[in-house]
């Protein structure tokens, strides 16, 4: 059998528009996975400052000896807090005592206070510039005023050439100027005018920089002052989060699960510590598995469909040419293939949207123990196998087929704890409409 060249030409007219219509919404789900990425990096950064406060829930040298111990950083250590508070307290207390014995900081309500000496120095030196300023003003108001000082037009100085356009432009922006300021010539009355009230301006703006310098002295000591004096007694606040935002940036690269082993060897019955380490391990497993879904699998099919629309873009603009006009063409010109899947790449949109909406919702995180893989969250948070669309999970599941997440009762009554093993028993053969998105 054939087909019309026609025939061809709708067939993939129509598969890109199909397949224009399917990369919106595969656009649509990346946009909407990106955004739960961003609220789950958000939270896992909470989380990881969560934990540090849970490993360092007060300052004191007890308190880094136990950090350094559960976590093995050693950064307290080498820079100990309890050492760098003592340096900083003790320098500002001195700052503070030698800006108190300063004359002007004394003075400073004598000096710069509503009717200081200073204030009104200042103040007396601005009134004497504003008339100059005025004066200065009425001449550099005209747009081309200053450029012709410059230019020293109308003085030996002046080098544009009558051959040059802007040479009469200048010359009848300086006789507009002249004119109106009321004088007669720019060279011989305006310029020594403007020279004259300019050379006050200077000298009082000189003046008034003196005195703002003077009394920004003075204001420079009361903010220093008060500014020492405020974080004094906040040192401790502020040296202790700091050591924590220090150790949450360890954590950022720390292995949970270890961490987790270290801690139940030392306090078994640590719990609140317990809990921290695995929420903020979950959380990290949750940006690890939709960062793979979106980049590898999503990510991956959308490039993809693009070079086949592409692909039917030219195929459909080959078989209108002339040349194929009436011809008869063999069936295998035809790309069924893509109108055979459609249904599926329609369906897998809602599929992997449901998924991540299950991942971003999990939040059972006290069950899941750290001595199990990491990897193993994907199955305790979604109940199923990954999919060809989170290829490196799948090829680790398939290493380990036989592997379940074993849940940590230790916390919970015997009801809870029975309830969670017969969910965990289920999770391993409930299968529903989210099975493998290959």
């Amino acid at each position: 059998m054939s087909v019309k060249a026609i025939e061809a030409v709708r067939h993939y007219e129509k598969n890109q528009r199909d397949g224009l219509l399917l990369l919106h919404h595969y656009e649509q789900l990346e946009d909407a996975i990106k955004h739960q990425l961003g609220e789950l990096r958000a939270a896992e950064k909470e989380a990881r400052a969560g934990l540090a406060e849970a490993y360092f829930p007060e300052l004191g040298q007890p308190t880094i000896e136990r950090a350094e111990q559960l976590t093995g950083f050693r950064g307290f250590s080498r820079r100990n807090p309890l050492q760098a508070l003592a340096h900083e307290s003790a320098v500002l207390s001195k700052r503070v005592a030698a800006i108190e014995a300063d004359a002007l900081y004394e003075q400073r309500e004598p000096l710069i206070g509503a009717g200081g000496s200073l204030t009104q120095k200042l103040a007396e030196c601005e009134d004497m510039l504003q008339p100059w300023v005025d004066e200065c003003a009425r001449f550099e108001v005209h747009p081309e005023f200053l450029q012709l000082v410059e230019l020293r037009y109308d003085t030996p100085g002046y080098d544009v050439s009558w051959l040059e356009p802007r040479y009469w432009r200048l010359w009848a922006a300086g006789d507009r100027i002249t004119e109106a300021l009321g004088l007669a010539d720019f060279g011989d009355d305006v310029l020594p005018a403007w020279r004259e009230v300019a050379a006050k301006r200077d000298a009082w703006t000189a003046q008034v920089r003196a005195a703002q310098a003077e009394v920004d002295q003075v204001r420079d000591l009361v903010r220093e002052h008060d500014r020492a004096l405020t974080r004094l007694p906040r040192l401790p606040e502020l040296y202790l989060a700091q050591c924590r935002t220090f150790l949450a940036t360890y954590l950022e690269q720390a292995d949970l699960s270890l961490l987790e082993q270290w801690l139940h060897a030392d306090a078994p019955d640590e719990r609140p510590l317990t809990m921290a380490l695995r929420r903020a391990a979950g959380l990290r497993a949750k940006v690890e598995f939709l960062e793979e879904l979106l980049y590898s699998g999503i990510g991956e099919f959308v490039s993809a469909l693009r070079k086949r629309i592409d692909k039917f873009a030219r195929k459909s603009t080959k078989f209108a040419r002339q040349k194929y006009v009436g011809r008869s063409l063999p069936q295998d010109v035809l790309d069924r293939g893509f109108q055979e899947k459609l249904p599926k790449y329609r369906d897998r949109v809602d599929k992997v949207q449901r998924l991540v909406d299950r991942i971003a919702r999990y939040d059972d995180y006290a069950r899941f123990s750290l001595d199990n893989p990491p990897e193993l969250w994907w199955l305790e948070m979604t109940g199923k196998s990954p999919s060809s669309l989170t290829p490196k999970l799948r090829r680790w599941y398939d290493r380990h087929p036989r592997l379940r997440p074993a849940p940590d009762t230790r916390w919970d009554d015997t009801a809870d704890a029975m309830e969670t093993l017969v969910e965990a028993a289920q999770t391993i053969t409930r299968h529903d409409d989210e099975g493998y998105l290959s």
